[in-house]
């Protein structure tokens, strides 16, 4: 039974059926939060352009030296790092990309217009045949006119038979030439006019197509399609996760580098100072004629050993703003100085199991394999569906408006015409020679390379946390030793300075405790930063860099 009142016409019910599927695609579309995208959403104002490189020499010359504390170096690092806008990106991506493998439940409505002017070869043929015809048929009737007019008058001009028969067949004569006559007559008038009229006219077609199409079952294709693009979604988004971590550690490492190398440079400066200052004791004493010139020539060296190992430092602490900067994204004319003295960062409080633990819980990477591993499955179980049936159901509206150039009103062919059709296809593909088979087996390989990769993983995290624990612990113990090292050189440098300026010691016994004096500092200093390097990985091997220790779950027994 139709829906519509019978008093409307058929074209009517087409337009109404037009606006009805229409309505039904917008409402179902703007449901799955699909629409038609506006020119602002396809423009690409949203794009990210290439940075122009610097072209002149005042463009990288330092202008401004940052005092940033680790966290501010950190903080900044996240706010410009191009490695995280790369993940960010990604991420975008992966959500584009499971909006669209959605969008495969939603209907499609396609619009197609076109437009046909055509003048047929064949009917210019025809035209030309007629024409000709007419003409020859206006010239016959052109030239029978006179002989006619001759016959009917002769034939008028005849006396009147007086047998009654005569008579009756000389008037049908006169009426049969009457007749002929006029019917040519007639031909002489009005061929003209048919042979003007006589063209090959052409005919304009207007045709509007609308096109609906729905997938009803497509045997788990889409669920399965949208199932993997969730799962990369995901992966994406432990992506990020890596890298803000990845990043923390380098920004760390280049924090503490340039840390040391200011450490350096001071201890240097000090072996300097330290070495300046034995060769004024030695040339005093060469003076009072208490020491040699041996004394002396051995105090001159050691300061210029020192001065080279102060320029080796100078030029480490030059280079290591700059390693710094770039995981800042500064600009080129900025660089970077630390705003304190390394110090010992806090300390590791779970034991090495319970670290084991706590990285197998926490590393992005293992749960990215996993993920990787569902992906491979929900895309072999997509080619899968390439054997299932296949159900979709389609309908199309037909407009059709026709003009011609025939002025003739019982020849002119115009009008708006409409039509629709409604088709239920299925389509069930029982063999494809082996390529559905073929990928179904190449997706499974892949997601049992995944789960193996997930075991190496695993091992290599362990031996990641492994290695940060043990130097953690040897790092520790070192900066108690080396603490203790370093108030026992420096006594050990005052009294073998006293007893060389009274005369009792060497200058050789200076010389080597300045030398441990300096091996002394940069030993602790090297343990304190070392340490805090092996803080960072640690907890970087757990996947606790980014926040406080006691922020992260617990690990379960």
């Amino acid at each position: 039974m139709s829906l519509l009142p019978m008093s409307f016409s058929p074209l009517s019910r087409i337009r109404v059926l037009v606006l009805g599927l229409a309505a039904w695609l917008g409402s179902a579309m703007m449901s799955a939060g699909q629409g038609i995208p506006t020119a602002a959403e396809l423009s690409p104002e949203a794009e990210i352009e290439i940075p122009e490189l610097p072209s002149r020499v005042e463009a990288v010359q330092i202008r401004e030296v940052l005092t940033l504390s680790l966290e501010e170096a950190l903080a900044l690092a996240e706010a410009n790092s191009l490695r995280l806008q790369l993940a960010l990106t990604q991420i975008d991506s992966s959500r584009a990309a499971l909006r669209a493998a959605q969008a495969e439940f939603n209907p499609t409505l396609n619009l197609q217009l076109s437009a046909n002017r055509s003048i047929s070869a064949t009917g210019d043929v025809q035209t030309t045949i007629s024409r000709q015809q007419l003409e020859q048929q206006l010239r016959n009737s052109e030239a029978a006119i006179p002989l006619l007019t001759a016959e009917l008058s002769r034939l008028q001009a005849l006396p009147l038979p007086t047998d009654p028969v005569e008579l009756i067949q000389q008037q049908l004569q006169i009426f049969s030439v009457s007749q002929q006559l006029q019917q040519r007559l007639g031909e002489a008038e009005s061929l003209p006019d048919s042979i003007g009229g006589t063209q090959n006219y052409g005919t304009l077609s207007l045709n509007a197509l609308i096109t609906i199409n729905q997938t009803l079952y497509a045997g788990g294709r889409r669920d399965a399609l949208v199932e993997a693009a969730e799962s990369q979604l995901r992966v994406s988004e432990l992506e990020l996760q890596n890298a803000l971590q990845q990043l923390r550690l380098e920004v760390i490492d280049a924090y503490y580098n340039l840390q040391e190398a200011d450490q350096q440079v001071v201890i240097q400066e000090a072996a300097v100072r330290e070495a300046s200052r034995s060769l004024q004791d030695a040339e005093a004493l060469l003076r009072a004629s208490l020491a040699t010139r041996l004394d002396v020539l051995n105090a001159q060296i050691q300061l210029e050993n020192a001065n080279l190992r102060l320029a080796q430092a100078r030029g480490t602490q030059a280079i290591a703003p700059r390693a710094l900067a770039r995981l800042l994204n500064l600009p080129p004319d900025t660089s970077i100085r630390t705003s304190a003295e390394a110090e010992q960062a806090g300390k590791w409080e779970l034991s090495l199991e319970e670290s084991i633990v706590r990285a197998l819980q926490n590393r992005p990477e293992l749960e990215q394999q996993r993920l990787q591993r569902l992906i491979s499955q929900a895309q072999g179980r997509a080619a899968l569906a390439n054997l299932l049936p296949q159900v979709s159901v389609s309908g199309n509206v037909n407009l059709v408006q026709l003009y011609t150039d025939d002025p003739r009103p019982a020849s002119r062919v115009e009008g708006l015409g409409a039509g629709y059709s409604l088709q239920l296809d299925a389509l069930w593909t029982f063999s494809d020679g082996g390529r559905t088979r073929a990928q179904v087996e190449q997706q499974q390989a892949t997601a049992n390379s995944s789960a193996l990769q997930v075991a190496d993983l695993a091992a290599q995290i362990r031996l990641e946390v492994e290695q940060a624990f043990v130097e953690l612990d040897v790092n520790e113990r070192n900066i108690a030793t080396a603490s203790l090292t370093l108030e026992q050189t420096q006594e050990a440098l005052r009294i073998a300075r006293l007893r060389f300026q009274a005369g009792l010691g060497t200058q050789l016994d200076v010389l080597n405790a300045e030398s441990r004096l300096t091996e002394a500092n940069s030993s602790l200093v090297q343990a304190i930063l070392g340490y805090n390097r092996a803080l960072a990985r640690i907890q970087r091997a757990t996947s606790t860099l980014s926040g406080e220790l006691e922020d992260t779950p617990a690990p379960t027994p």
